[in-house]
């Protein structure tokens, strides 16, 4: 089960994904944005994360008012039923088996990009809900692995990533949620207009403060 828990755990989680999202705004301009790891985005009744490692492989985090909704999606998964040599209909409606309907709404239009998905309901509850296949995490672990939860995990990611030194004082001035300025920015990345990912840092500042 992912180490992600009590609710205490999932707000950093959520702290998590949005210094990410802030981190991929820095490094990389608006017009290239399908370049980032991470990108946030509105749905209804709250947002979404999705990370995509441009492999072919995608992990979701769905944040609402209801709870938390992850779908994972590894292209080289056996589970993953677009390369199957027959498509199993009963592997979905094993694993969305008793996901609250809420989740599944906002999951139709990719119902069939998941090779694994968890779910945690905001009613004080410490426990993921999931529906395993025996033998096969459907990637999981390797795709919550993409959730780079300290500074040296994102440096030592974004060191290979990016091709360069990454400043790691500025890096740890977002993860700690100091105030962002355009020094901060120039001294993380110094080829970035700091303003303009100031401004593109303001427009999505709701969804990445969403509370749940």
């Amino acid at each position: 089960m992912n180490e992600y828990m009590s609710k205490t755990e999932i707000l950093e989680m959520q702290k998590t994904l949005k210094n990410m999202t802030i981190m991929n705004i820095i490094m990389t301009p608006k017009d290239e944005a399908w370049l980032r790891l991470i990108n946030c985005y509105e749905v209804k009744g709250g947002c979404k994360y999705v990370i995509d490692n441009g492999s072919g492989d995608t992990l979701t985090i769905f944040i609402t008012k209801s709870g938390v909704f992850i779908k994972g999606f590894d292209h080289e998964n056996e589970l993953n039923q677009f390369g199957a040599d027959e498509w199993d209909e009963t592997f979905f409606e094993h694993i969305y088996c008793d996901a609250p309907s809420e989740f599944l709404d906002l999951v139709e239009d990719e119902r069939d990009e998941t090779t694994f998905c968890m779910w945690w309901t905001n009613d004080d509850s410490d426990e993921w809900q999931e529906n395993n296949v025996v033998g096969n995490d459907g990637g999981k672990e390797y795709l919550l692995g993409y959730i780079m939860k300290s500074t040296d995990e994102w440096c030592e990611w974004a060191k290979d990533y990016y091709e360069q030194e990454i400043d790691v004082d500025g890096v740890h001035a977002v993860y700690n949620e100091e105030n962002i300025t355009q020094a901060i920015i120039q001294k993380i990345n110094p080829e970035r207009d700091a303003l303009a990912a100031l401004e593109e840092i303001d427009e999505i500042k709701d969804l990445l403060n969403f509370e749940f």
